[in-house]
C-alpha cells in the first residue's frame, strides 16, 4: 500500500493543498483510489491508450512518480521565479502588493 501526493492542478484549488492518491500493487494488480483528480494519472493512462505506456505494474509506479515529480518541478520552478521577480522589485525599491506571492502560487495552478 503506498500513499502518493501531488500539487493540486484542479479548477478553484490551491496548490498548497496536495491532492493525495492511494495505491495498492502487486505483480498482477494495480488498485488506485482518490478523491480529486490527480493529473498525473491522467498522462500515464494516455500513454497507455497510445501504446506507449508502462509493461508491468512496477513499471506503471514509476511512471505515475515520474509524472508526480514533473508536476511538482513546474510548479516550484514557476513559483522559484515569482520569487526572483519580487526579490528583483524589492531591490529596485519597488515593495509587491500585500499577498501577491500567496495568490501568484494560486493562479499559476
Amino acid at each position: 500500500m503506498i500513499v502518493l501526493r501531488s500539487v493540486n492542478h484542479n479548477s478553484d484549488a490551491r496548490p498548497d493543498q496536495l491532492v493525495a492518491m492511494r495505491v495498492f500493487i502487486n505483480d498482477e494488480l494495480i488498485v488506485s483510489t482518490r478523491r480529486r483528480k490527480v493529473f498525473a494519472v491522467d498522462e500515464v493512462l494516455t500513454d497507455l491508450q497510445n501504446g506507449n505506456g508502462p509493461i508491468d505494474c512496477g513499471s506503471w509506479l514509476v511512471d505515475v512518480c515520474d509524472a508526480l515529480t514533473d508536476h511538482t518541478s513546474e510548479f516550484i520552478e514557476e513559483l522559484h521565479d515569482k520569487i526572483i521577480e519580487m526579490e528583483d522589485a524589492l531591490l529596485d525599491q519597488r515593495m509587491p502588493a500585500r499577498g501577491e506571492l500567496g495568490f501568484t502560487a494560486q493562479a499559476s495552478s
